[in-house]
């Protein structure tokens, strides 16, 4: 398993119209427990990518921009075989071709990911 491991969903919704929708809306709820025991909710924003390459057809997916611009930090995720976890055991091993960012705000707009 790599070293890199992004939790991702399988985008049903394609085209312009639904990345544009799927980067301004916070579709992800995180809960997590603060020392006292308390939960707290939090919201994440979602990057569109696609997935290509191998005998598979390309796939469109769903990544948490919490975790991807987390990563982006390390200049070897650029080098570095990442595993994509789909859940329920699914997981695939890509690597990044290219990214999107905003030309601003530096904030991930799109990914493409070739299978390894």
């Amino acid at each position: 398993m790599s070293e890199y491991v992004l939790n991702v969903t399988e985008r049903t919704e394609l085209g312009k119209g639904a990345s544009r929708r799927l980067r301004r809306t916070n579709i992800f709820e995180i809960t997590k427990k603060d020392e006292e025991g308390n939960e707290k909710t939090s919201y994440v924003k979602g990057v569109p990518a696609v997935v290509y390459g191998g005998d598979k057809d390309a796939m469109s997916i769903t990544l948490r921009q919490n975790e991807i611009e987390r990563f982006l930090l390390d200049n070897d995720f650029f080098a570095s075989e990442i595993t994509l976890d789909f859940g329920e055991g699914k997981t695939e091993t890509v690597t990044i071709c290219d990214l999107q960012r905003h030309p601003v705000k530096n904030h991930a707009l799109h990914a493409d990911f070739k299978r390894v």
